[in-house]
């Protein structure tokens, strides 16, 4: 295997030089090629290498390695294969396009299917692009009710990445503009990003990400921080992977989840929230997973710790979860810390929490039903609750 991958590899560099003669001011150097009759087999089948004119290319030896014609032998893998003249590069399967900005508004203009998208450390205020309408296919800046609110539909394969050299932020001013809101995307990754509002004191009406009926998504080393209502919102979304994040300092709460399936939070950390509701809510939702991540701090949640609703299952795993207390002012309910029943007081969803330590949460009930909550090797350490 490792002889064809250098095969392969030592194709795509030969087709380049051979190639680029076309686009750029060649670089002469004459070799000794060995045409053997080198036939070529994938997967049991074998292939005519042709290019893209349909004439046919022989392999040769060269210096005792083998090239093959990469675009032949890519798409007899079932891979397309795009030249780019302009920046002499060869692009096996999806043609994504690496951008490098420094400003908010080279970002926004950026933004589309098939893009690489790395901004340089500093902060980005989106408030401060000219929010047209409709800039470019699939991205627009729509109305609410104090400002506008940047909204991303109907792309794929995009990926936003802050430079590994600083910190990149990405804010907004208005109190009711999500920070980012996409709808119907597919294959999005957002990493090496820190996003929210900028600084107020509690009054924030919209949340920093949301996602709508969208799927195979990955958040990594991210920070989502207040002064927004909610942290991640997802509605209708298929496939999201949180990993090493950071959720902290919202006013709602942390995470909603609504109509969703397989959703991992890894490795991430939910704290320090001042939540005028729960601190996590899923309704409607299946397969979310919460592994390995921290949930501490959160010291004045009005509503429950985590509600889970209406035919939804939830695993949380090796967790920690610590110093969490709903508010100490006057409360006209009862506060659990994992609530099942919904309002007509039935219950049709599951939580299992497993191998996670409790330390110092106070809560009125660890939970609202006991046949649906359930603790496998937990550690319960100085906690204020009912059992």
């Amino acid at each position: 295997m490792k002889k064809e991958i250098k095969c392969f590899i030592a194709g795509v560099i030969t087709t380049v030089l051979v190639s680029s003669a076309a686009f750029a001011a060649p670089v002469g150097k004459t070799i000794t090629a060995f045409y053997n009759g080198i036939k070529i087999y994938v997967d049991g089948n074998k292939i005519t290498p042709k290019d893209g004119n349909g004439k046919i290319v022989e392999p040769f030896i060269y210096d005792g390695t083998t090239y093959l014609p990469v675009r032949a032998v890519s798409e007899a893998l079932g891979k397309q294969v795009s030249w780019d003249g302009k920046s002499n590069t060869v692009y096996i399967g999806q043609n994504i396009e690496e951008v490098v900005v420094d400003t908010a508004e080279d970002f926004v203009k950026s933004i589309g299917s098939n893009k690489k998208i790395i901004l340089k450390p500093g902060v980005y205020d989106l408030s401060s692009v000219a929010q047209n309408t409709d800039l470019q296919n699939g991205v627009t800046f729509e109305s609410v009710t104090d400002g506008k609110e940047l909204n991303i539909r109907n792309i794929s394969n995009l990926t936003i990445e802050g430079s590994s050299e600083g910190k990149t932020e990405i804010l907004v001013k208005p109190r009711y503009a999500q920070v980012m809101r996409f709808e119907s995307v597919c294959n999005v990754t957002i990493s090496n990003i820190t996003a929210g509002h900028t600084p107020a004191e509690y009054i924030c009406d919209e949340g920093v990400l949301s996602f709508q009926d969208s799927e195979d998504i990955k958040i990594n080393n991210c920070e989502l921080y207040g002064c927004g209502s909610i942290g991640l919102s997802l509605y209708g979304v298929q496939r999201l992977d949180m990993a090493n994040s950071n959720i902290n300092h919202c006013s709602l709460r942390a995470v909603q989840i609504y109509d969703s399936k397989d959703i991992n939070l890894r490795k991430s950390k939910i704290s320090n929230h001042e939540a005028y509701s729960n601190i996590i809510l899923v309704d409607s939702s299946i397969d979310i997973l919460f592994e390995e991540c921290e949930m501490t701090d959160n010291n004045k949640f009005e509503w429950n710790f985590m509600d889970v609703t209406n035919k939804s299952n939830v695993v949380i795993n090796k967790c920690r979860i610590a110093n969490n207390s709903y508010t100490s002012g006057e409360k006209y309910r009862e506060i659990c810390f994992f609530k099942t029943l919904n309002y007509d007081e039935n219950c049709d969803s599951s939580i299992l929490v497993k191998d996670t330590e409790f330390n110092n949460n106070v809560c009125d009930y660890i939970t609202d039903n006991k046949k649906a909550v359930v603790f496998e090797s937990c550690t319960f350490n100085g906690n204020v609750w009912s059992e």
